[in-house]
């Protein structure tokens, strides 16, 4: 883009040398301070510096237009060359902490569903079903095997389809349906089509519920899906008994907003509350795919 504007430029310049290479340097100048200001509008990483360096090379530019060429354009370059240098250095340390960021939740995913006594419960209640109601025990079992299944595979993604989501979080009440004789279900209003988001989020919330309340054997979870342009509000509605002090406590509530900040960083907002007799949770995004 510098290259092109400089170029259709020069046909613009006054017959002297000096005179061409300063309108090549300002055309030039201008368009990387666009770039810039792009970037800061946008939040790219480094935007901050690289705009802090052309800054003062402009200032060093405009105090003395031809001066600058003669003298001040190895110091020019000298700034360019420290702005690059430090934008890399930055943008390595943000890949790094990213990175480990990304283990830490797909550890962090499989811990908290991989629980010794939610898996001896589970293997518990298969093996009294064996002898007395095998068809229910194969039954749990393959749920049971399904949703690890899927928890192993979605740990090592940063975002899954929100269709993806809905079918853990449905295997997920099965399975809890099968544990305490109940029909629970999840209820979706609204379309899904092209809406992704970070895994297990929505199953965390529904986890919370059990984790958190006495929840009724004929409940109906809600998600509320909203659009409003490429904006999207998920609004999910689970029980909440009256002994019940919160639905969303301790490592599951900050899972969730660590994977949304990794996923959408500053442009989404989480709310969570108790409205009568359920607790709510809302998701504000923008669509990313």
């Amino acid at each position: 883009m510098v290259f092109i504007a400089a170029f259709l430029s020069t046909p613009l310049a006054t017959a002297s040398y000096d005179g061409k290479s300063m309108l090549l340097f300002l055309v030039a100048l201008l368009s990387v301070l666009a770039l810039n200001v792009y970037g800061l509008i946008h939040k790219l990483a480094g935007a901050w510096a690289s705009f802090i360096g052309m800054m003062i090379i402009s200032v060093l530019f405009l105090i003395d237009p031809y001066g600058f060429l003669e003298h001040r354009f190895a110091l020019a370059s000298f700034v360019v060359v420290i702005v690059t240098f430090l934008s890399v250095v930055n943008e390595m340390k943000q890949s790094r902490a990213q990175a480990l960021l990304a283990v830490r939740m797909e550890a962090e995913l499989l811990r908290r569903n991989l629980q010794p006594h939610f898996l001896m419960n589970s293997l518990m209640l298969a093996i009294e079903w064996i002898e007395q109601k095998p068809a229910a025990a194969s039954r749990f079992v393959q749920a049971l095997a399904l949703e690890l299944g899927m928890l192993v595979k979605f740990s090592e993604k940063k975002i899954i389809s929100l269709d993806e989501e809905i079918d853990l979080c449905s295997t997920h009440l099965n399975i809890m349906a099968d544990r305490y004789s109940a029909d629970y279900s999840l209820q979706v209003n609204g379309s899904t089509s092209g809406i992704h988001i970070p895994p297990a989020i929505l199953h965390t919330q529904i986890e919370n519920s059990f984790s958190h309340n006495n929840v009724p054997s004929d409940t109906v979870f809600r998600l509320q899906i909203s659009r409003n342009d490429k904006q999207v509000k998920l609004l999910l509605r689970s029980p909440l008994s009256t002994k019940a002090k919160g639905n969303s406590a301790g490592l599951g509530e900050r899972y969730i907003v660590t994977r949304l900040n990794e996923c959408f960083g500053g442009n989404h907002t989480y709310r969570s509350y108790a409205e009568g007799d359920e607790w709510v949770n809302v998701v504000d995004f923008e669509e990313k795919i």
